[in-house]
C-alpha cells in the first residue's frame, strides 16, 4: 500500500513545529541513564563538605589522607560522569534525529 505523498501530513503542535517519533522506550532509557548519575549525590557533598570545612585547626596528617582519599574519590566520579554525559549525548542526538511524525 502507497501513501500519496501529496495526502500525507506531519503532526504539528500549536506553533506549528513538527513533532518527533519518540517512544516511550527511549524516554526511559534516558531517565536509566540519569537513574546512574544520581547515586553520585551522597559522595559529591563528602567531597564538598571536605573543602568546605576550612573552621578546624589544621592536622596535616589528616588533610593529607583525607585529600588523597577524595582525589580518588572525584577521579573515579569524574570518569563515571564523562561517560554518562557521552550516553546522554548519543540518547539526545538520536531523538533529535528521529523522523516526524506523519499522518
Amino acid at each position: 500500500m502507497e501513501l500519496d505523498t501529496d495526502k500525507v501530513k506531519e503532526l504539528a503542535t500549536i506553533k506549528n513545529q513538527p513533532i518527533k517519533i519518540i517512544s516511550y522506550q527511549d524516554l526511559l532509557l534516558l531517565n536509566d541513564t540519569i537513574d546512574q548519575i544520581h547515586p553520585w549525590i551522597a559522595t559529591l557533598s563528602l567531597i564538598n563538605n571536605f573543602f568546605a570545612n576550612s573552621k578546624n585547626p589544621l592536622n596535616k596528617k589528616k588533610i593529607i589522607k583525607e585529600f588523597h582519599a577524595n582525589s580518588y574519590l572525584f577521579a573515579t566520579f569524574y570518569e563515571d560522569f564523562s561517560l554518562r554525559t557521552t550516553t546522554l549525548e548519543k540518547q539526545i542526538k538520536d531523538l533529535k534525529t528521529r523522523p516526524k511524525v506523519r499522518i
